[in-house]
């Protein structure tokens, strides 16, 4: 299958931004549980990355125009005029998607808790893990 950005026009450092975008989008929708509606996916991109979604820099007039353009790795539903976006099937994510979403809701720490928040990437991608330690056991 050839290359879909090569239909694009993009130079090679253009190519590496929307690989890094689009790696960053897979992340964040998969922490998401692989389907999110689409302002929720734009606000969680900024909070992550510290900027907006280039959608400009390929081309593109708008953030749902772009998103549809990697229908590849995302596609764009209208639920009751809100467009959703959810993650194409990836066999290597299902089952993070389902430990995703079989999570609990947040809860919160006891008083005799600590929470250690580490950095981890998952395709490129900065997230940030949080990890509750008793003071009993771990510390």
């Amino acid at each position: 299958m050839a290359d879909p950005l090569d239909l694009l026009g993009l130079t090679p450092n253009e190519k590496k931004l929307h690989n890094q975008v689009t790696d960053c989008l897979k992340s964040i929708l998969t922490a998401l549980g692989g389907e999110a509606p689409m302002d929720k996916l734009i606000t969680e991109y900024r909070k992550v990355v510290g900027e907006d979604i280039p959608f400009k820099l390929f081309k593109h007039g708008t953030v749902a125009s772009f998103l549809q353009s990697i229908n590849w790795i995302m596609r764009l539903q209208n639920r009751g005029g809100e467009l959703h976006v959810k993650m194409v099937k990836d066999r290597d994510l299902e089952n993070l998607q389902r430990m995703v979403r079989e999570q609990k809701s947040e809860r919160k720490a006891p008083k005799n808790h600590q929470h250690d928040i580490q950095e981890v990437r998952l395709h490129g991608c900065l997230l940030v893990q949080l990890h509750v330690l008793t003071r009993d056991n771990d510390l």
